[in-house]
């Protein structure tokens, strides 16, 4: 059995706790290399991808194809107003959107890149796939349950690390939809003077429910943005925000005038082009992380 496992999204989130339990249950975890997707570039339809992170992870899973299974993130919990970024199929149900805009692609399987309460549910649910051996699905789960439970709990992690000292970084503080903020992108943004701080720097629930408090109505992912903005626009020596406008996604410009708005300071725009115009593009944007 191989299980392959869009990174492109999120994967720091969710991808240590279901690589390590489809190992477990002896199947083979088989993750996109660059070489694949720079070979599978064609086979995605640009006009049927909206944005630069989506159509990444499309070809990502196009290169995936010969798995029996790709698993893939979900990136919000499910509301019933749909709202901001919400509206976007791709934040909101993306393995229905790679579907149509893939040809060929084996089952996907969604699992929450987010703290998940039915964890245990979609676990028990996908190892009858993996394992063939009704008291094996007890025995794989019972060595991953307290990973589960973590994964349960773990809302106030950082998403990222930041080892820059604070003094001498440009002023300005990167933030947008924590897919497209990742620590390639945080290092390329300060290596080119562009930014120091980011969103990455901080903790997922203080900046979601720093987001709620001036809008109890947007999506996880939405509160997360803004919430950082507001945080960071608060620090001293901060003297505006850039976000980084994800090339083509349908939901970025409202998201960036809810951040406008939100935020205490200045908000400029700052396109992908801007972030790297001489660099490997590969080397900036792709996110291959395995871990």
């Amino acid at each position: 059995m191989r299980v392959g496992f869009v990174t492109q999204l999120m994967f720091e989130r969710y991808g240590r706790f279901w690589r390590a339990l489809v190992d477990g249950a002896g199947a083979e975890v088989v993750l996109p290399t660059r070489a694949g997707v720079l070979h599978h570039g064609a086979d995605v339809d640009p006009d049927l991808v909206q944005g630069l992170s989506f159509r990444l992870a499309a070809v990502q899973a196009a290169s995936l194809a010969d798995c029996d299974l790709i698993i893939v993130p979900e990136l919000n919990p499910e509301r019933d107003d749909a709202r901001g970024s919400a509206q976007d199929r791709w934040v909101a149900d993306l393995a229905g959107a790679l579907v149509d805009a893939v040809a060929g692609l084996p089952a996907l399987v969604s699992v929450a890149a987010y703290p998940d309460p039915g964890i245990e549910s979609r676990a028990v649910g996908l190892l009858p796939q993996l394992v063939h051996e009704p008291g094996a699905v007890t025995r794989v789960w019972g060595r991953h349950r307290a990973a589960a439970e973590r994964m349960v709990t773990g809302a106030n992690v950082r998403s990222g690390q930041s080892a820059l000292p604070r003094s001498g970084l440009p002023p300005a503080a990167l933030v947008g939809q924590p897919w497209v903020v990742t620590d390639q992108v945080v290092r390329a943004a300060t290596a080119a003077g562009i930014t120091g701080l980011s969103s990455r720097s901080l903790p997922i629930e203080r900046a979601r429910s720093e987001g709620w408090s001036f809008d109890e109505r947007l999506i996880a992912t939405d509160a997360e943005v803004v919430g950082a903005a507001r945080i960071l626009s608060r620090r001293a020596g901060v003297s505006g925000l850039r976000f980084l406008v994800d090339d083509g996604a349908g939901s970025d410009a409202w998201l960036l005038r809810r951040v406008a708005q939100a935020s205490h300071k200045p908000v400029e725009p700052l396109t992908w082009r801007e972030l790297a115009p001489t660099a490997d593009a590969a080397s900036v944007f792709f996110n291959l992380s395995v871990d």
